[in-house]
């Protein structure tokens, strides 16, 4: 039996001690620790004893216990004698291995009526709904019950549920939470905070969120906003007004997060003249005459523990406005110190007003070579983007097409029947214009005049009216099943031909088949005259030589028939 179990189990009932506290001591064994019945103890702590049970009997010897303190013990459930502590005010279960809070924990708090202060930090929670009955329960609740449901919770002013692995800071708990003025979820890694919360609960004076993952300051009406170590970069907007529930000057804690930029000169004054903002370890190096302007409706602001460098020339406005005796009074980490510089080395310690830093003057030429710089730079950039326009200008047609071949490589996905479309055409023909009557006399009557008949699509006859030129190509080729192209120097010297050339390559390699182009080499064409694209396609696939004969002027005999037999081979039997 230790200590503390000798000297509680001799209180006797002719006791009047009405608060008892014995914490850290030994670790007791002994699940009973009241050996009588003690109507006068209101306040119990046994706190950090390695208590691992309580048996039923200590809480029937207190029945008149308001607060509890069980916190950093050893318990894996919650002890059920609990529920006889009816007039029971404080409970704090923190930071006990309890293997996790779930819907029953409602049925336990049912037994506390008074209940105004519940600590329940360090326990797997997961959700704060598990503070509520489970829908089934509810559904089958007694009348008591459905009472107590709006009973306890609208007495409830403090609720600490700090580090127990909530995700959300939303809950069907805070319809019912009407007094509740202090609420703790620090350490929880909360992304978000609903921004109805100070809506829902009309007396919250005060919200900890620190320790948790907000990267924007939620905007709640409050008395008391805590948001240390979050990853905030600005606290604009943080506090919606200066007092919250209950009044009284506004504290804003934004301490350990890394705020950078600027954030406007009237980012604090919602929160009124008599507020306090801690900027404490938030990675500050110096602070702009903006910034400065935003803690003058402060009454107090804490600004220690950041990186103050007093060699910069960053630093001249913070240096000035504390010697001429800033409006708000500066804390360093609490205390009322005067405000350290932290670089260089040899100004580590020395108050940022009485440091030396750079000459005002040699600030002034920085000042002036950093406003010539970004003039020359601003020059540049104009000059560059001038330029850039008027090349864009010039070769507006090339960008066109170089936006629509990439354009085309989203949109050529797959062959069209893969993708459950239909040809329209056996062949879209490129060809130059100087070859226009080749086309028009001897290719069209032979092909689409023949048995079977074939169906070509002339860009002449067959493109849409009012629609540009390379949408119009990309459409065509991809409703044919072939592209062919009719091969002359006219084809090489034609810029045109030439994007048709790059156009149907991309169907080629965006999987459209071997057979897709068909090339027809109507005048013969020297090798080394040939842009590289062509030249690889001449040299890595079959093409069809014209007979030498079969120029403009027409052609007869076998070798001609022999060309056309070729070619409607290579096209395959017509659609239709």
């Amino acid at each position: 039996m230790s200590l503390a179990t000798t000297f509680l189990g001799g209180l006797d009932s002719e006791s009047l001690a009405e608060a008892v506290r014995m914490r850290g001591g030994e670790r007791w064994e002994d699940p009973v620790v009241f050996a009588h019945h003690l109507p006068s103890l209101r306040s119990l702590d046994i706190s950090g004893n390695g208590i691992t049970s309580l048996a039923d009997e200590n809480f029937l010897r207190v029945p008149n216990l308001h607060h509890i303190d069980l916190s950093y013990n050893q318990l894996h459930t919650t002890p059920r004698g609990l529920r006889l502590l009816q007039q029971l005010r404080t409970l704090n279960l923190s930071y006990n291995p309890i293997v996790q809070i779930g819907h029953n924990f409602a049925i336990l708090l049912h037994s506390f009526p008074l209940l105004k202060e519940l600590k329940i930090s360090g326990i797997r929670l997961e959700k704060l709904d598990y503070l509520l009955p489970d829908q089934a329960t509810e559904d089958n609740i007694t009348a008591n019950f459905r009472a107590f449901n709006t009973h306890w919770y609208s007495r409830l002013e403090v609720l600490d549920a700090s580090g127990c692995n909530l995700s959300s800071a939303e809950s069907r708990l805070w319809a019912r939470a009407g007094s509740l003025r202090s609420l703790r979820l620090a350490a929880n890694p909360v992304a978000s905070v609903p921004p109805w919360l100070a809506q829902r609960l009309p007396a919250l004076q005060e919200l900890d969120l620190s320790g948790c993952l907000l990267r924007l300051a939620p905007a709640q009406r409050l008395r008391r906003l805590l948001l240390a170590r979050n990853r905030l970069a600005t606290p604009r907007g943080a506090l919606a007004a200066g007092e919250g529930a209950g009044g009284g000057a506004a504290y804003l804690d934004v301490s350990g997060n890394p705020l950078r930029g600027e954030w406007g000169a009237g980012a604090f004054e919602p929160l009124g003249a008599r507020a306090a903002v801690n900027l404490s370890r938030a990675h500050l190096t110096a602070l702009s005459p903006q910034i400065l302007r935003s803690l003058e409706p402060l009454a107090q602001v804490d600004l220690g523990g950041n990186p103050l460098d007093c060699s910069s020339c960053a630093i001249l406005p913070l240096r000035e406005w504390l010697r001429n005796g800033s409006t708000p009074e500066v804390l360093t980490l609490g205390q009322r110190v005067q405000l350290p510089c932290e670089t260089p080395p040899e100004d580590r310690g020395r108050p940022v007003r009485d440091a030396d830093g750079p000459p005002p003057s040699d600030c002034a030429a920085v000042r002036g070579w950093r406003f010539e710089l970004m003039a020359v730079a601003t020059a540049l950039v104009l000059l560059v983007a001038s330029a850039l326009a008027l090349l864009a200008f010039r070769f507006r047609l090339h960008v066109t097409y170089v936006l629509h071949v990439l354009r085309a490589n989203r949109h050529l996905k797959g062959r069209p029947e893969q993708r459950g479309l239909k040809y329209e055409f056996d062949a879209f023909v490129c060809y130059s214009k100087h070859d226009r009557m080749w086309v028009l006399e001897k290719l069209l009557p032979q092909l689409e005049g023949g048995h079977p008949p074939y169906r070509l699509c002339l860009h002449e006859r067959d493109f849409p009216l009012g629609s540009l030129v390379v949408q119009n190509i990309v459409e065509c080729m991809e409703r044919s099943r072939h592209t062919l192209m009719v091969l002359t120097p006219s084809f090489v010297d034609s810029q045109w031909c030439q994007w048709e050339l790059e156009m149907a390559t991309h169907r080629l390699l965006e999987g459209a088949g071997r057979d897709f182009l068909v090339l027809v080499e109507l005048q013969r064409l020297e090798a080394r005259a040939l842009p590289r694209l062509l030249r690889l396609l001449v040299e890595t696939r079959t093409f069809l030589q014209w007979p030498a004969a079969g120029g403009r002027g027409g052609c007869a005999g076998g070798a001609e028939e022999g060309a056309w037999r070729r070619l409607r081979g290579a096209l395959g039997p017509p659609l239709s």
